[in-house]
């Protein structure tokens, strides 16, 4: 009975362990999906009310969710060594601080550049420059979820398969 109740768990821990790695697509996807939103508001911003870059954060970092919060959070707290550092040095450090919140490096690289626009440019060509990371955020994101559901089959698969492989082999 032992020998099967221990089949059991190896057969369920495979199963887990393969849809985990699928997790972590959708968590990018999730944190596209904020970045979108994140973005958005951004652009209201600097389209009608354009407040100067501490208000526009801490507003930014009151009404967005995870990760891009944590990144505003952490740019605004950065604009006191802003004297010392660029505002996009600053803006970098804030977008990479945070471990990437489930974005891969090449998501984060749109993202990092906007520290070059943010306050450097007029309104409109720092809106343009949001709108345009925004559309590859969301490009990214609508190419990431066919992808999802095909994950989630194959690493199920995959660790229900090595699980059961193991299970063979010391049964």
């Amino acid at each position: 009975m032992w020998k099967w109740i221990g089949a059991v768990l190896l057969l369920s821990g495979g199963l887990y362990l393969g849809l985990s790695l699928a997790g972590e697509t959708r968590r990018r996807i999730q944190a596209l999906e904020a970045w979108d939103n994140a973005l958005a508001l951004l652009a209201g911003e600097l389209s009608f009310r354009l407040p100067d870059m501490a208000q526009l954060l801490e507003i930014l970092a009151t009404r967005t969710i995870p990760p891009a919060r944590d990144t505003f959070f952490r740019a605004g707290i950065g604009l006191e060594n802003l004297g010392e550092q660029s505002f996009q040095d600053i803006w970098a450090k804030a977008v990479t601080g945070g471990g990437g919140g489930g974005l891969a490096p090449e998501d984060m690289e749109p993202i990092v550049s906007l520290g070059s626009f943010l306050g450097r440019c007029g309104w409109e060509e720092q809106r343009s420059a949001v709108e345009t990371v925004r559309q590859t955020l969301t490009l990214r994101a609508s190419q990431l979820r066919p992808e999802l559901g095909r994950q989630g089959r194959v690493y199920g698969t995959l660790g229900l398969s090595l699980a059961g492989l193991l299970v063979i082999l010391l049964l």
